[in-house]
């Protein structure tokens, strides 16, 4: 993991037009974020809050500020910052929560170019911690393994450089094992 949070840091600062990432998160931020959630982030993704508080890769244009960036997240697959963790878990639980006698265990973390999301695999999980691609219309339990950390996960999206594959390494042929 720390190889690939090296290599994102470097991206961040040799392409700051394309790579729009925030501060770091404090380890009081993410405390909250995980007491609001009321679920456990796994610990990858803390060690990348600890780097970056969230952000995204602009893929085939450069950013443009007029409209802040709000607009280019929306269609680039941003990873959330520690208040954005909450609204993609609670925009999973509204879409999907439906056996409200069952806990809630999925953390939602990207929202990709396609408006959908990937979220990480529970610990009951047969994967804990594994990237999970919310498949629109499935419930949580169909949804695909698509990276077995947010390590490799990570280390994709900055091969790819935020591409919207990144999201579909299974249809598309990009490696979804990539090194940790």
């Amino acid at each position: 993991m720390h190889d690939v949070l090296r290599r994102l840091h470097e991206y961040v600062t040799e392409h700051p037009q394309t790579a729009v990432f925030d501060p770091p998160a404090s380890d009081a931020q993410i405390a909250d974020a995980e007491q609001a959630l009321k679920l456990p982030i796994p610990d990858e993704y803390k060690a990348l809050l600890r780097h970056f508080d969230g952000g995204f890769l602009i893929r085939g244009r450069t950013r443009n500020d007029w409209f802040g960036k709000e607009p280019e997240a929306w269609n680039s697959n941003q990873l959330m910052g520690c208040t954005g963790l909450s609204w993609a878990t609670d925009a999973l639980k509204d879409m999907y929560w439906i056996d409200l006698d069952v806990p809630w265990e999925h953390v939602g973390f990207c929202h990709t170019e396609d408006q959908q999301f990937l979220a990480f695999a529970p610990p009951s999980h047969q994967s804990p911690g594994a990237v999970l691609r919310v498949i629109e219309g499935e419930m949580p339990p169909n949804w695909t393994a698509i990276y077995p950390t947010f390590a490799a996960f990570l280390d994709a999206y900055l091969l790819l450089e935020g591409h919207r594959d990144v999201a579909w390494p299974d249809f598309r042929g990009v490696g979804g094992t990539a090194a940790e």
